[in-house]
């Protein structure tokens, strides 16, 4: 090819690719979408008609999942704001249906977003407008449930009408709840409207109650087992608890491990619930389980019986350390037992949610699921553990976490609870996360361990004291599905979803997730992978959690530490780990140890 020829072919390639740039730069195509934005937007758009709620959780998080254009972007805004609209609708048909329950629902997750429609009315007025309806259905303890929860939290609150207040009153009149009619009557009263009654009726109203009077609203509970067999003979199993009375129906409260045989799918053996309202002389009358929750160990039962005296759910003041209680209930089954003693603490962790109040009056088997009481009679909690080896250190749950469960568990079967899948622990500046859950909505976010967490819906926990106790009370009065805003301490705001929360998050976590990270957050300390020892992997431990199990056994940051196993005990939720820790205070001298753990910890939202 002569020389000629070969400059002329040059010269051609050359203005084409003069041509094709000028046409690339003078119209520039777009970028081709991905595939799977492209169905994973067909998905967002499907869900914004089929659920809102969700679609403006999922839209909020694609932001940081996609690197989106800003056509993309646009989009995603309008679906965001229909989204929003249809939730409106949602909550607009509920209200207008009379579905109290769902338009509350809607209400709460429209505040956390802050569009609400304009000129609907206040949650209390929402609220009220479902204790009226359950009244008129005959839900009468639903109703008074309802009402009292709204008189409490809107304490000062001038918008409720006393009048919409007296037919609860009468109704409580009639059913012989003394304590809830004083409670409304002086509520009423203080407003300046007290309902017209005479002298004699108002004197017979604030009589205190007596002792006499609530013994008769508390039941033994007897859960008969069968027989078990042991060494060849046959031995009765029986488990005996207490319960006392929160209706005229025969609706009593007990601990959930008390009933647990009539409700476990795992149990298979023989279970037959009975109540006895006397000594061993009277009749067991049959009983069966309306519902419970497990992370409070509280249980709804109902007996066929009308109770002579019926215990108030009432707001009531927080006691403080020394106060005088009195434990009603049925050690060893000796039935209708008084004990007395006095608040030994207001914030012990023992349970998956909440705190509890540790009391010194004497507690023993047979007094779990009876009410404690104070010096006026009002109650205050339900007994629900004791430490065996130790006299004097028992438990009880506050009467708040009873008013927050009883809903749930009177709709029937094991209360679903909500959580946003946090393992989170104590800093002065809020809550830092130590693992998300393998479901958790914090991971759309791209949440990481060390998010510290400032804001949880209108609650600051910065420099708040038991912010975890706090933060899952906030949680607890609502339901799974529903929008709640998180803030982290950049002041960074996300909106997420609540889930519905597992009965034991670790196990299921240990069964779905990369065990070496699951270890951390349930042990207390962070590691850093440094190498290989023949088939045993190292680590250095980087930050140890102040409290955690692994604080209580000693270990200290830049300790070195070998994972030889992990055993799981999922019959008694019970997690083992087995290591070689070499301990810097101890000149690396290396030991063997086993860490045990329980799996339902306290520390989850």
């Amino acid at each position: 090819m002569d020389k000629r020829r070969v400059q002329n072919i040059v010269l051609i390639l050359i203005g084409i690719l003069l041509l094709v740039y000028g046409s690339c730069t003078s119209s520039p195509p777009s970028e081709p979408a991905s595939p799977v934005w492209e169905l994973r937007l067909q998905e967002l758009r499907n869900m914004v008609e089929r659920d809102p709620q969700r679609a403006i959780y999922l839209l909020g998080a694609v932001r940081y999942q996609y690197n989106l254009s800003q056509e993309d972007l646009d989009e995603v805004s309008a679906l965001s704001e229909k989204a929003i609209q249809g939730l409106q609708q949602a909550l607009m048909t509920a209200f207008q249906e009379e579905r109290w329950q769902e338009a509350l629902s809607y209400y709460r997750s429209l505040s956390e977003i802050k569009r609400l429609p304009k000129d609907f009315p206040e949650i209390v007025i929402l609220s009220l407008k479902k204790a009226r309806a359950e009244l008129a259905k005959g839900k009468n303890l639903e109703a008074f449930l309802t009402l009292v929860t709204i008189l409490d939290q809107s304490e000062g609150n001038t918008s409720i009408p006393t009048e919409e207040i007296e037919p609860f009153f009468t109704k409580a009149l009639e059913e012989k709840r003394r304590s809830l009619a004083r409670y409304l009557y002086s509520w009423m009263e203080s407003k300046g409207k007290g309902p017209v009654i005479s002298k004699e009726e108002k004197a017979s109203l604030f009589l205190p109650e007596s002792p006499p009077e609530m013994i008769q609203g508390v039941a033994t509970v007897i859960v008969d087992r069968g027989i078990r067999f042991e060494k060849g003979r046959g031995v009765p199993e029986w488990v005996v608890g207490s319960a006392f009375f929160i209706d005229p129906s025969g609706l009593l409260v007990t601990n959930y491990h008390v009933i647990e045989s009539e409700v476990d799918p795992s149990y298979k053996g023989y279970s037959r619930l009975y109540i006895r309202l006397g000594d061993a002389s009277t009749p067991r009358i049959p009983a069966r389980v309306v519902g419970y929750d497990y992370f409070l160990d509280l249980a709804v039962i109902k007996a066929e019986v009308t109770p002579s005296y019926v215990f108030s759910i009432l707001p009531a003041k927080d006691p403080v350390v020394g106060d005088r209680v009195y434990a009603i209930g049925s050690p060893a089954g000796l039935e209708k037992t008084v004990t007395s003693g006095i608040i030994s603490s207001t914030s012990r962790r023992l349970l998956q949610i909440g705190t509890v109040y540790q009391l010194d009056a004497a507690i023993n088997h047979g007094n779990s699921g009876g009410p404690v009481v104070d010096e006026k009679g009002n109650l205050l909690g339900v007994v629900f553990a004791g430490i065996e080896q130790f006299e004097g250190i028992n438990f009880m749950i506050p009467l708040r976490w009873l008013r927050y469960a009883l809903p749930a568990m009177l709709q029937g079967g094991m209360a679903e609870r909500p959580w946003l899948g946090f393992s989170v622990e104590e800093s002065r500046e809020g809550l830092r996360l130590q693992y998300l859950f393998p479901a958790s909505s914090g991971r759309d976010y791209r949440f990481t361990e060390d998010t510290m967490i400032r804001h949880i819906s209108t609650a600051d926990l910065s420099g708040a004291e038991n912010r975890i106790g706090r933060t899952q009370e906030i949680l607890y009065e609502r339901q799974p599905g529903e929008l709640i805003r998180v803030e982290d301490i950049k002041g960074e705001s996300y909106i997420l979803q609540l889930s519905k929360r597992p009965k034991t998050p670790f196990l299921e976590a240990l069964e779905k997730d990369i065990k070496e990270r699951v270890i951390a957050p349930l042990f207390g300390f962070n590691l850093e992978y440094i190498g290989q020892e023949l088939f045993v992997k190292r680590y250095t431990v980087k930050r140890v959690v102040r409290g955690s199990v692994a604080d209580e056994m000693g270990l200290t940051p830049q300790d070195s530490l070998a994972i030889h196993g992990l055993e799981v005990d999922k019959e008694n939720k019970v997690a083992y780990l087995d290591v070689t820790v070499k301990k810097k205070k101890m000149g690396y001298l290396e030991s063997s140890m086993r860490i045990p753990v329980y799996l339902e910890t306290t520390d989850t939202l």
